[in-house]
């Protein structure tokens, strides 16, 4: 429609014919520069004119908006069905019966029951609610009787093996979920693998008394000479930070060895206990914790083997009495007697650290309050309830946190066991 002619003033016309329009010109890069002058003229479009009488743009004034929606609407989901591309009608696997029918009842079904649960509902309400859930119910029966129904006339009636069993397996059960696993297989599975970390109980170090007086002259000797904590770790037998610092920071560390702290230690592990007996049977943490109890009974009563043993060790310390507790395996048994036993148990750590502060040779400051211990730090108890909670947390893959007077200490089954890497005891490494 577009035509070029060359005249001898070297450029370029273009013009368009008497019924057309000129809306795009194009040329190339090298030839730009050689365009001039260009310009467009004013001329008068006919393709309005055009539209304005064509056939296919002719609306019926008597067709509004709604109905034209309407019209839309209805073409969209017709296609839609044919394609199979519609949204809500692929049914659950275990009911292949459930169709757009079932869907709407259960809707309007919905809609009366939460007009029914208003504060200003009536009884009308209520038998509108009650019909329509009946009618929703009679109608899900049946779909769901001629569902079988098709279904057993094809079989009856098929003629072909392919089509056979295509209807009899519409009739096979797949559940999401396998069944879950047995006890006995748990405890077979993990008799030879399951084995607890293991420490020595028994070491002369163990019970030494050390105050922070000790410590700060250890850290800070004459001309500044910092010799670093080098008995320290044979006495306290910790894996922290202040086995390798040779700052005063390396105190703030030591203050975790507390009362507080021991008192925290033995509560969140009697309340691991109680959860342990609270879960089902077929739980690995159930399994294991039973095991090591039948174990302590049987006469593995060294704790180097058998974790438990120290549960047994801190009840026949405290109150005799409730060792029959481990021949009771019941929640509401130990959560009873739980609170009572700590108490006892704080007031012996008290009696005991009073009594050896008093002896203690190298207490620079008098202690006013023994049961803060701000001074004194009794390294063989609190030592002993880590390795249990450290113990207790390889064996159930929970972590614990243990924190006190704002100082905590963290075991993460992410990390590697504080146990194995003392170089004082007989350890196994859990991964």
């Amino acid at each position: 429609m577009v035509e070029q002619t060359a005249t001898t003033q070297h450029y370029h016309t273009f013009h368009g014919r008497e019924n057309s329009t000129i809306d795009l010109v194009w040329t190339n890069c090298e030839g730009i520069y050689t365009i001039h002058d260009f310009e467009v003229q004013e001329i008068k479009h006919d393709y309005g004119l055009a539209m304005r009488w064509s056939k296919l743009v002719q609306v019926n004034p008597s067709d509004s908006i709604a109905d034209l929606q309407n019209k839309l609407q209805a073409a969209i989901k017709k296609t839609a069905l044919e394609l199979k591309m519609t949204k809500g009608l692929r049914p659950p696997f275990r009911k292949r019966w459930y169709d757009n029918d079932c869907k709407e009842l259960k809707k309007i079904a919905n809609r009366e029951l939460r007009k029914y649960r208003k504060p200003n509902s009536n009884s009308t309400d209520k038998t509108t609610y009650l019909k329509a859930r009946k009618d929703y119910l009679m109608l899900c029966k049946d779909k769901k009787r001629n569902y079988h129904a098709d279904i057993l006339n094809k079989i009856n009636n098929t003629r072909y093996s392919t089509d056979f069993w295509k209807a009899i397996r519409t009739f096979q059960n797949r559940p999401f979920t396998t069944p879950p696993i047995e006890a006995q297989k748990w405890e077979e599975f993990y008799t030879n693998i399951y084995q607890p970390a293991q420490t020595n109980p028994s070491h002369d170090l163990v019970g030494t008394a050390i105050c922070c007086a000790y410590l700060g002259s250890t850290i800070h000797k004459r001309g500044r000479e910092h010799t670093g904590l080098a008995q320290v770790p044979k006495i306290l037998l910790l894996n922290y930070d202040i086995i390798n610092k040779t700052t005063a920071n390396a105190l703030v560390q030591a203050e975790l060895n507390r009362i507080p702290l021991s008192a925290k230690i033995w509560e969140d592990t009697w309340r691991w206990i109680i959860r342990i007996l609270k879960i089902e049977a077929n739980r690995l943490p159930r399994i294991c914790f039973i095991k090591s109890v039948e174990s302590y009974l049987n006469g593995v009563t060294d704790n180097k083997y058998n974790w438990t043993a120290q549960i047994a060790e801190f009840i026949n310390q405290t109150n005799p009495y409730y060792a029959r507790l481990l021949h009771n395996l019941n929640s509401e048994a130990w959560e009873k007697v739980g609170k009572q036993l700590i108490t006892i148990y704080e007031k012996q750590l008290t009696s005991t650290i009073s009594t050896i502060s008093d002896n203690c040779q190298y207490l620079q400051t008098p202690i006013r309050n023994r049961e803060s211990n701000n001074y004194y730090l009794n390294c063989n108890t609190p030592w002993c309830m880590k390795r249990l909670v450290t113990q207790i947390r390889c064996a159930s893959s929970f972590g614990a946190v243990i924190s006190a007077n704002g100082k905590s200490d963290r075991f993460d089954p992410s990390n590697s066991c504080p146990c194995c890497k003392s170089d004082h005891y007989d350890t196994t490494t859990i991964h």
